[in-house]
């Protein structure tokens, strides 16, 4: 017979499931003809006796620990490999960063006048442009107390007040979630 007419009958040797009534019927005619599956018959019920009658193995005493402790240090040695990664690729890309700096700064250490003289220029156009906007807010400033009188500034100065006073208490009622119990 050739190896694949025994599949079923050695999956049903080997198998812990009850079988049918047909097939342990099927089985028993296979074995009586088949001398391959009457051998593993018998040698897998050799092996069910060994199995069944070796005592119980218990651990080592201490293996509990032991196996706690070889835990731990795997642990404590993937978060140092970790670390060490981190740490390399921190300096690595603090090193790229460096060198990109240093290539765009180069040419300020080769002449540094040009640089300089930016640097100055924009400092004056900024103490410029400063000292335009307060004269402009100045003259502004004193022609709008010529204009409106001190009564309406107080009102406006009221309404103003009050309206965020109001706003405030709106977004506070919005903002605040009910509970419904």
């Amino acid at each position: 017979m050739a190896i694949y007419d025994h599949q079923p009958y050695e999956n049903w040797l080997f198998s812990a499931e009850i079988l049918t009534d047909e097939q342990s019927k099927e089985l028993h005619e296979h074995l009586l003809t088949c001398e391959h599956c009457r051998c593993l018959a018998a040698g897998w019920q050799d092996v069910e006796l060994e199995l069944k009658a070796a005592p119980a193995v218990a651990p080592a005493p201490g293996f509990a620990s032991r196996w706690q402790v070889r835990l731990n240090a795997g642990r404590a040695r993937r978060a140092q490999r970790q670390a060490v990664y981190f740490l390399v690729f921190s300096i690595g890309g603090a090193v790229l960063l460096l060198v990109a700096l240093g290539i765009l700064v180069w040419p300020v250490f080769q002449s540094p006048y040009p640089f300089l003289l930016a640097v100055a220029s924009r400092i004056t156009f900024a103490y410029t442009v400063s000292n335009t906007i307060t004269s402009v807010l100045e003259t502004l400033s004193k022609a709008t107390l010529e204009v409106i009188p001190p009564m309406l500034w107080l009102a406006l100065i009221v309404v103003l007040g009050s309206l965020s006073v109001v706003w405030v208490f709106a977004l506070r009622k919005l903002a605040y979630v009910r509970r419904i119990l």
